[in-house]
């Protein structure tokens, strides 16, 4: 699965309570943003003080800084941790998150704009911070309002907009500010790289899961074979091309002979390994445009497409049965052989599905009264008016 746009902020029902892991998973990483943000103010803090301590400052804009940074973390803290953004689709509540940080420099490029170029280098953390929980357009409207308020800002301050580069120490001090920023930003980006891996991986797991659930809607658990739903559904598209094209197909329908026997003297264990073997021995008899599904429990039908003629039909359902009689079933039923009865039907134009397979399991049963081990052919209701 691809990533996906989070959805604007809206309410929701409350949080499931039948999902306390998962909670608690992503109040975890809310929280490790937020330790994150904290420490990127205690970064910035403590470099103003230092260019309070060059002279560039006065102590009450770092003061000032600290006092609102625990003011805002305090109240995020609060609304994060206690879970009430469960209540919320984006319970990252990112963009709030990121209007509110950005108001914060904003102010201080507003109150200090000595150090205003370095407070909007501080932004470009924030965004970089917040994109990883934002779609693109909540991202754009921020990006807006925050680019015509920091332009303003900038036009009305003019020549007081700058940063301290009188000394040398300033001057390696606004160095060290770039610097820093540059390496939170980094660490960001490798902090999404991260994040990107980890959700490649569980995209992929994801679609695994997927594609086992496919093949258990579709497929025997037992013989992997399709099951009598799937098999049926692909007998139904094959009526219906050859109502379209003309083109017709034929089934049949097998039966172990003797299951019961089987199961009864060895046991169920042996009688599912004689159903997996007898799967596998039927499958790699067929072409590859033929069907085997597990009609259910000891039957089986094949699809036979673009089949025509009873003859080939016939002859195709001899080669499984041959198979499944000259396979070594000794290691399983000591000396009890394994064979099969089958009873073939081609599709008539006219013919539902039901239809079909009523006559195919008329022929296979006319097989097993033959004495099993052999296939008959399921006869159209007016040859057999005739026979009559």
């Amino acid at each position: 699965m691809a990533n996906r746009p989070i959805p604007d902020d809206e309410a929701r029902p409350e949080a499931l309570p039948d999902q306390p892991a998962e909670l608690r998973k992503r109040r975890k990483q809310r929280l490790e943003m937020f330790w994150m943000v904290v420490l990127s103010y205690a970064i910035d803090f403590a470099l103003m003080l230092a260019l309070w301590a060059t002279g560039a400052l006065a102590l009450d804009i770092p003061l000032a800084y600290g006092g609102v940074a625990i003011l805002i973390n305090t109240f995020f803290y609060v609304i994060l941790g206690n879970g009430w953004t469960e209540r919320l689709r984006d319970h990252y509540i990112a963009m709030p998150y990121l209007l509110a940080h950005s108001a914060v420099n904003l102010l201080f490029v507003f109150l200090a704009p000595e150090i205003g170029v370095l407070m909007l280098m501080v932004m470009f953390i924030i965004f970089a911070s917040s994109s990883l929980r934002m779609n693109l357009n909540r991202m754009l409207t921020s990006t807006g309002i925050i680019t015509v308020i920091a332009a303003a800002l900038i036009v009305w301050l003019g020549n007081r907009f700058t940063m301290p580069i009188e000394t040398v120490p300033q001057r390696l001090l606004c160095g060290l500010w770039f610097a820093l920023c540059l390496t939170r930003i980094s660490l960001l980006g490798l902090f999404s790289s991260r994040l990107r891996e980890t959700l490649a991986v569980r995209n992929k797991q994801l679609a695994e899961t997927f594609a086992k659930l496919d093949e258990l809607a579709t497929h025997d658990e037992l013989t992997g074979l399709y099951n009598r739903r799937a098999i049926m559904e692909l007998l139904e598209e094959e009526r219906q091309r050859l109502l379209r094209t003309g083109n017709s197909f034929a089934v049949a329908l097998l039966d172990v002979d003797h299951f019961k026997h089987i199961n009864d003297q060895f046991g169920h264990l042996v009688g599912d390994e004689v159903l997996r073997t007898f799967a596998r021995k039927a499958g790699s008899s067929l072409r590859t445009t033929d069907r085997l599904g597990r009609y259910g429990g000891e039957e089986f039908l094949v699809l036979f497409t673009a089949t025509t003629n009873q003859e080939v039909a016939l002859c195709a359902t001899e080669r499984i049965r041959n198979a499944i009689g000259q396979n070594n079933w000794n290691p399983l039923t000591s000396d009890k052989p394994v064979t099969v009865s089958a009873g073939v039907a081609v599709c008539q134009r006219d013919e539902t599905a039901e239809q079909l397979l009523a006559r195919a399991d008329t022929a296979l049963y006319r097989a097993k009264g033959e004495g099993r081990n052999c296939v008959r052919v399921g006869e159209l209701p007016d040859a057999e008016t005739a026979a009559a």
